[in-house]
């Protein structure tokens, strides 16, 4: 039996749309370039956490600062006037919990620094 000409040409449409997003995922994976840790932002990491421990706070791994802020200081500093970079940073200034148990803190006035 032979198939039909509307099956023959959905299995066309098929492969070429098959064809397509392998072609396109190819190529998201070959051009797709990680966060790259460099030794700027790991010296940076780590005064960060030198300065941190001094003060007494608890401080991330080295590999959290890194792949955040960068060796610029990632999207906090790129403009830290910014009303929505200012409202994440303050909204990153909490208790800890979440949803409506969630409530800012009074913190030390060189937390930022």
């Amino acid at each position: 039996m032979k198939p039909s000409v509307a099956h023959t040409s959905h299995r066309t449409v098929y492969l070429i749309f098959g064809v397509a997003f392998l072609v396109l995922a190819g190529t998201a994976l070959l051009t797709f370039q990680g966060a790259q840790e460099s030794r700027e932002a790991d010296a940076k990491a780590d005064q960060l956490i030198s300065e941190l421990t001094a003060a007494g706070a608890r401080a991330p791994s080295r590999e959290q600062i890194t792949r955040v802020l960068g060796d610029d200081g990632g999207a906090i500093c790129a403009n830290a006037d910014e009303a929505l970079s200012r409202g994440v940073l303050y909204s990153q200034i909490t208790n800890g919990a979440a949803g409506p148990g969630q409530r800012p803190v009074i913190a030390d006035s060189k937390i930022v620094q």
